[in-house]
């Protein structure tokens, strides 16, 4: 097997495919390249999907990397304009605690929320011995996560849905993106995705969830405040009412945390922690 050296980035233009233990199939927008990191974002394999796979397997048994049996997988999506890596810090505590996950990339700036959702529908049916998934989403991914659901995807036949925990889930859309749309420069940069997340939009995308949905709130940060102001538009301030209505969400617990810091804060890994383990012996 031949190996390469480290990405350069571009986490904004490649798609995961297929997630674990760090290591990760992507797929590039552009020139639909796919390729094979291992869990230091070093290149192990280029080619199709079945040719990655197929070096996965290898260096899975070369390293010895154990491929779970029927175990819970914990797929964590990004919000608009990020990255896997916001959730770093979550991502290392929940590991520590025990459970397995997988923080999913995806081109937010590139695509439109219903090309999202098929992304993310790729990448659960592409999961090997998964009984049970859980999703931990934050900002605008919850509605990503919603479309996917509605479309009642192939693998629900075999993995079930154990719980999503929506961590400040975009509500009603969002007014700073229905500003930003009016400027070409901005949707040039920003891309469908960001039409798709506004006030006028977003009811396409939004749909009832009739599973165990908790959600996490947090204060707005100082830079969301700016924008906002900048742009002439109300902060947004939900109820918790509200917040429960539009989510279908059991439960909503709201922290004394500013949302630059958020993921990063142990009360946020405590409350993650406490909705995964509730009404279950882990």
């Amino acid at each position: 097997m031949k190996d390469y050296f480290f990405t350069l980035g571009g986490k904004y233009f490649w798609e995961d495919l297929f997630v674990y233990e760090g290591w990760r199939i992507q797929r590039n927008l552009t020139s639909r390249k796919v390729r094979l990191l291992d869990n230091w974002d070093i290149i192990r394999h280029e080619g199709n999907y079945k040719e990655c796979f197929d070096a996965f397997t290898q260096y899975s048994k070369a390293f010895e990397i154990d491929y779970p049996q029927n175990k819970e997988l914990i797929i964590m999506l990004h919000g608009f304009a990020q990255n896997r890596n916001i959730f770093s810090s979550l991502e290392k505590t929940l590991n520590n605690q025990g459970y397995t996950t997988a923080a999913v990339n995806y081109p937010s700036m590139q695509r439109g929320i219903k090309e999202q959702a098929e992304q993310i529908t790729t990448l659960v049916g592409n999961l090997k011995e998964i009984s049970s998934v859980s999703f931990i989403t934050y900002g605008a991914s919850n509605i990503i996560l919603e479309e996917m659901i509605s479309r009642q995807p192939n693998w629900l036949k075999n993995t079930s849905i154990n719980k999503i925990i929506e961590i400040n889930p975009l509500i009603n859309g969002s007014k700073i993106c229905q500003k930003l749309s009016s400027f070409n420069l901005f949707r040039f940069i920003l891309g469908k995705m960001l039409s798709d997340i506004t006030p006028d939009n977003i009811k396409k995308f939004h749909h009832e969830i009739a599973l165990d949905v908790r959600v996490i709130t947090t204060h707005p940060s100082w830079l969301q405040k700016l924008i906002s102001l900048l742009l002439i538009v109300k902060c947004p301030k939900h109820s918790i009412e509200e917040i429960k209505t539009w989510c279908s969400a059991k439960s909503v617990k709201a922290l004394s945390v500013t949302r630059n810091r958020a993921l990063q804060s142990a009360s946020i890994s405590d409350a993650v922690i406490y909705f995964l383990s509730e009404n279950k012996s882990h």
